[in-house]
């Protein structure tokens, strides 16, 4: 499990909930958590809403 999938989990949210917040679908939501997040502009957009530093997300 990757930091993506374990902060995502450790807030209570769903891929879809997360997806519904970012704006995106939840297949890019899932297509992130299963490759991992490798653009800081990526990762920067999933830390606004996850409430973390955005390096942790970075693979």
């Amino acid at each position: 499990m990757n930091m993506l999938a374990k902060i995502i989990k450790g807030r209570g949210l769903s891929q879809r909930e997360l997806a519904e917040q970012l704006g995106v679908t939840p297949a890019a939501v899932s297509q992130q958590v299963k490759h991992g997040i490798k653009s800081i502009r990526v990762a920067k957009k999933y830390a606004r809403i996850l409430n973390c530093n955005p390096l942790f997300l970075l693979d």
